[in-house]
């Protein structure tokens, strides 16, 4: 009956609870809802996308399957088809997704510092708000000089995301605050979503003015708390994260105003003992008791320099004089051995010119000697006594009567020509 009844697959959301793997790799876990729950199991064939179901486990999920009786056990159970996150769950999951991606690309690595002193704070958040009247109050009772610009935006709903993002970029096109506060009440997962929207996330991080969260109630924590430059557990932590607290500044006044006070009187003293201490010093370098003494030191130093360039004209004169009579004597004795080398010079040169004269004259008789020697040597001259000089072609001398027989051609030179005489006895007048 029960399976004529439901025929057609089953949506049924409940809480996962008591999940267990087998070794085959089949599913077995319990669905439930307040005070019922139900056996459900999702076999591995039907296990098509690969899902690990321990990541769904004790979390609010969406059964898709069709109904069963287990006869054996007498009890109903589901056979899963699919399983997906449901409710919280799914948003958490899509929330974590956006998170990995904007961690990625950076979003997060917001650092820019904020004035310990600011002048100025703009705070986005609604109106109306119980969170507002508590920064408010947080601020003027921490910082009363600090100005507090509302931006007014909804923080809940559908448009609440792209109100947060104009009032984001109209602060800082308007540029006259120090820090923007970004704040809300606590809620529930779904009011918190348009603080998880991943276009906020992006223009906080590209605001120029510094942005602090306080966002719902510890342990409440969304998307623009990761991209902001400091995230506080609620508005007023956040209140007073970024205001300096008025007594703790009076009473940092009063620790430097008494150490200004200490420092100054510990100045004068130390001034009135320095001016102590050169007062001797300034009396004895008074301007008309150094004058006075100067002008004695002048005397008796313009007395002592007359004195001593007279000593020194003295000594000069008697030194010049002595030079002088030693340069005469000097000049006389060069000038005899001036005159002493002359004569040798002379005398030297002489005795050499004289060698010169005898050696030319010897070297031209021996010149004339040679001369005769050798022109007594000449072959021409001895050819004229009848003698005459033998050889062949190539003017090799033919010196005996072997070398005449075994040559074809004699040529013999005498006085006044030369002959070519050959074996036949033909004879050839060379020249």
């Amino acid at each position: 009956m029960i399976s004529d009844e439901f025929k057609y697959p089953l949506a049924i959301k409940g809480e996962m609870s008591d999940l267990k793997k087998s070794n085959a790799g089949h599913h077995y876990f319990t669905l439930s809802s307040n005070d019922s729950s139900i056996s459900c199991a999702f076999f591995i064939n039907k296990n098509t996308k690969n899902l690990d179901l321990s990541t769904f486990n004790q979390e609010e999920v969406l059964v898709i399957g069709s109904l069963d009786f287990y006869i054996t056990k007498g009890r109903f159970q589901v056979i899963v088809d699919d399983v997906d996150i449901y409710g919280e769950g799914a948003l958490k999951k899509s929330i974590e997704k956006t998170r990995l991606k904007l961690e990625a690309d950076g979003v997060f690595d917001n650092n820019r510092q904020i004035t310990k002193y600011p002048k100025k704070v703009g705070v986005i958040t609604s109106p109306k708000s119980d969170a507002f009247k508590d920064v408010c109050s947080k601020l003027n009772e921490r910082y009363p000089l600090l100005e507090i610009h509302l931006y007014p935006a909804t923080v809940q709903g559908k448009n609440a995301s792209q109100e947060i993002i104009n009032q984001i970029t109209r602060c800082n096109a308007n540029n006259d605050v120090d820090v923007i506060m970004l704040i809300r009440g606590g809620g529930s997962l779904e009011d918190l979503m348009p603080f998880n929207d991943e276009n906020l996330a992006i223009c906080i991080y590209r605001s120029e003015i510094p942005i602090v969260t306080g966002i719902g109630h510890q342990p409440d924590i969304t998307i623009a708390d990761y991209a902001a430059d400091n995230s506080m557990e609620t508005p007023t932590a956040a209140a007073v994260y970024i205001s300096p607290y008025q007594n703790e500044i009076l009473q940092n006044i009063d620790t430097m105003v008494e150490s200004m006070n200490l420092y100054i009187v510990k100045y004068i003293e130390n001034k009135k003992n320095v001016i102590k201490y050169i007062k001797p010093n300034l009396e004895r370098i008074n301007p008309s008791k150094v004058i006075e003494g100067n002008r004695n030191l002048y005397h008796t130093l313009n007395s002592r320099l007359h004195e001593t360039i007279r000593l020194k004209n003295e000594v000069l004169k008697n030194d010049i004089d002595s030079y002088v009579s030693k340069l005469n004597i000097t000049k006389q004795i060069l000038l005899n051995i001036y005159l002493l080398s002359k004569k040798e010079y002379k005398n030297t040169l002489d005795s050499f010119k004289n060698i010169f004269i005898d050696l030319i004259k010897n070297k031209k008789s021996l010149i004339k000697r040679l001369s005769l020697e050798i022109q007594s040597c000449n072959p021409k001259n001895i050819l004229k006594k009848g003698y005459g000089i033998i050889s062949n072609k190539k003017g090799k001398l033919l010196k005996t009567i072997k070398a005449v027989k075994i040559t074809d051609e004699i040529i013999i030179e005498l006085q006044d020509g030369k002959v070519e005489i050959g074996k036949n006895n033909s004879k050839k007048l060379l020249d």
